[in-house]
């Protein structure tokens, strides 16, 4: 029987209810691009960063989550910061002076999947890229806000080598048939979800996987494609998930009048998550 084997942080505290306070920054709007790489891939953030009204602070550092990553360049409104602008430590990311107001914060970071033994963030496992964010994973990934608070509609660029990479998925609504090429032997695609969402949902899927495709229709008429992506050998196995997904939705919609709200709703299952 195979085994895997889970490192944690023995660094790692406790979080309490009674502690918690407002963030004195959000970020409304992410825009994410992604040039994969199993073993250096790059992550270039843009975030539209916004003070807090509900904060009782106001006016101090920007101080943003991040672990093992290199940091490459860090603009604001477009302009680079200098050196003395910010600290970087283990776990963090400080932009000491802030602007005040609304501003835009832009990252450029690199991270090495295939070394990601923690599987939390990004990580290499059986030929494939993927994702854990939950709880507290997307730190790993680039430098951001990184707590169940901070909801941000996300629009997420992914790009890669087309034999290496060629399924590429993410949150929201794209058509993952539909990839652009960029020359080189390699493509790319953008999925957009309009819909504040906690970094712990954040989910990448990049690599070679077979597809399964049905449609459900919502009850206002709306066509949602619906697909299931597995390994090679598990092709099979599918099938009752599918007509179980569609239960489900119709189901939601009788039960509790829910809608499904995006165009398409995909599951990857895949054994080395």
């Amino acid at each position: 029987m195979k085994t895997q084997t889970y490192l944690f942080d023995p660094n790692s505290k406790a979080m309490n209810r009674m502690d918690y306070r407002p963030s004195e920054y959000l970020i409304p709007n992410t825009e994410l691009h992604f040039d994969l790489d199993d073993a250096a891939t790059v992550v270039h953030s843009k975030l539209s960063i916004a003070p807090n009204p509900a904060s009782d602070k106001q006016g101090g550092p920007l101080i943003l989550n991040g672990e093992n990553m290199k940091l490459m360049a860090v603009k604001i409104n477009g302009k680079p910061l200098d050196r003395a602008d910010y600290t970087v430590t283990d776990h963090e990311l400080i932009i000491k002076r802030p602007p005040s107001g609304e501003f835009t914060l832009e990252i450029e970071n690199e991270i090495d999947p295939s070394s990601n033994t923690l599987l939390e963030g990004l990580y290499k496992s059986d030929g494939l890229l993927t994702t854990q964010c939950e709880a507290q994973g997307f730190r790993r990934i680039t430098y951001y806000l990184d707590r169940p608070d901070i909801l941000s509609s996300f629009k997420v660029t992914l790009e890669g080598d087309k034999d290496q990479y060629p399924t590429l998925l993410s949150n929201g609504n794209g058509d993952v048939t539909q990839t652009k090429d960029i020359g080189d032997n390699r493509h790319q695609i953008t999925w957009v979800n309009p819909h504040p969402t906690p970094a712990y949902l954040f989910a990448i899927v990049a690599g070679e996987l077979n597809m399964l495709e049905d449609t459900f229709t919502t009850k206002s008429g709306k066509e949602v494609k619906l697909r299931i992506f597995v390994e090679d050998g598990y092709e099979n196995k599918i099938e009752w998930a599918m007509e179980s997904l569609k239960r489900s939705m119709e189901w939601d919609e009788k039960a509790y009048g829910r809608e499904y709200d995006l165009d398409v709703f995909h599951i990857v299952a895949v054994k080395g998550f």
